[in-house]
């Protein structure tokens, strides 16, 4: 709202807008509004605005504003406004003008901004700009950022543009991107650019993006697009994943999918999330589930969740689940999680629950954390309950520990 009355007032009043700004508080919100007065100001008058921010106080609020300032004045006049940027006198300020300047030139005149940067000694100057501008240059013309990314751009910086550019080039034609990226020389920068291209085509069209993805041999790299486009796919499309899941083979892969999947019923149902979960094959992708549905019902109904955790067979899956439970009852009402614990026969499971509820209590209320522990009966619970209190009084407060 700032930004907006800040933009809408510096259109006619520049020195009212700033006047205002001046009487408001410290903030992020100052900030960009700060930004906005700049763009606005570099339409009309783009030379008294980086007078203005010359004078500014160092920080990132004026280095903001900067390339605020930068990129307006390149999408207006580019030349005056590179010309501007090459005679700051921080070479840090001047790198960052020249990148925002090349990349809204880019814009508007691609071929100006390429033949400009092909005009630059080869250095770390070039390949920061040639980098700074590669989306802008890929939003009108995939192919003219590719020749110059791979023409001029190194190192690190080559692997940043090319992502980039997979964004843009995922929005229109996915299928050509991910022919180009299974073809780049790198197993790092291959799966970054293919990893980006479907993340993006998931967010455009899950169905078409959910349909390239299960044609794809079963290997390490589809089981790792899956592990990080796996709560895209279960938010945009939650049948299709939920159907996909119980056709995969166990591994990373279907565990990330089945906890992406889980997160999304548990947010809405706990109920219909553990009548999902139930019906999977057991495994540590099932484990992980229960935990997540129990973490999200204790949130609720600690009881409730309490309950559902000792009906289930002991083993590896409930004591994961009862970890989740104590957890989360913990962190809002560490009595009632310490009462049910107390039931516990004793063994790790009691001595991990109570070092659990000790460390939260001790982070809600010290004095009441310490009643509860001085009345405990002497063994290895009330040892592993003190050990996280002492841990989380150290966190707190170190010297007093």
């Amino acid at each position: 709202m700032i930004q907006n009355v800040a933009f809408q007032w510096a259109q006619t009043d520049v020195q009212g807008a700033l006047a205002w700004m001046d009487k408001l508080p410290a903030s992020q919100a100052k900030t960009f509004a700060l930004s906005q007065v700049a763009s606005s100001w570099a339409q009309n008058d783009p030379r008294a605005a980086a007078a203005y921010v010359a004078g500014l106080p160092s920080g990132q609020e004026r280095n903001n504003v900067m390339r605020n300032l930068a990129f307006q004045w390149g999408q207006s006049d580019a030349p005056s406004a590179l010309a501007w940027a090459q005679n700051l006198t921080s070479g840090q300020d001047k790198k960052a003008a020249m990148q925002q300047v090349v990349s809204s030139w880019a814009t508007n005149d691609p071929q100006a901004a390429i033949a400009y940067v092909s005009n630059l000694p080869a250095g770390s100057l070039r390949n920061e700009i040639v980098s700074g501008m590669a989306s802008q240059l890929a939003s009108a013309d995939v192919n003219s950022a590719l020749d110059l990314v791979n023409k001029y751009a190194t190192g690190q910086l080559k692997d940043q543009a090319l992502q980039q550019i997979s964004y843009q080039w995922a929005q229109t034609d996915p299928k050509a991107a991910l022919d180009y990226g299974e073809k780049l020389p790198g197993t790092r920068s291959r799966q970054d650019f293919v990893r980006s291209v479907v993340g993006q085509w998931f967010n455009s069209d899950p169905e078409s993006a959910a349909d390239w993805l299960k044609s794809q041999p079963d290997d390490a790299s589809k089981n790792e697009i899956i592990q990080n486009i796996s709560y895209q796919w279960a938010n945009s499309d939650l049948a299709s994943a939920m159907a996909y899941v119980g056709t995969m083979s166990a591994g990373q892969g279907q565990d990330g999918l089945i906890n992406a999947i889980t997160n999304q019923l548990a947010g809405e149902d706990p109920a219909k999330a553990l009548q999902w979960v139930n019906q999977l094959p057991a495994g540590q992708g099932k484990s992980n589930a229960i935990s997540t549905v129990v973490n999200q019902w204790a949130q609720s109904d600690p009881a409730g969740a309490a309950g559902y955790v000792q009906s289930l067979d002991p083993g590896p899956a409930r004591d994961q689940a009862t970890n989740s439970v104590v957890n989360s009852w913990a962190a809002n009402d560490p009595a009632g999680a310490a009462q049910w614990v107390a039931g516990f026969a004793d063994g790790n499971a009691k001595n991990n629950a109570y070092a659990a509820i000790a460390s939260a209590w001790a982070n809600n209320d010290v004095t009441e954390a310490s009643s509860w522990l001085m009345g405990l009966p002497a063994g290895s619970s009330k040892d592993s309950a003190i050990s996280g209190f002492s841990n989380q009084v150290f966190e707190l407060d170190p010297q007093a520990a």
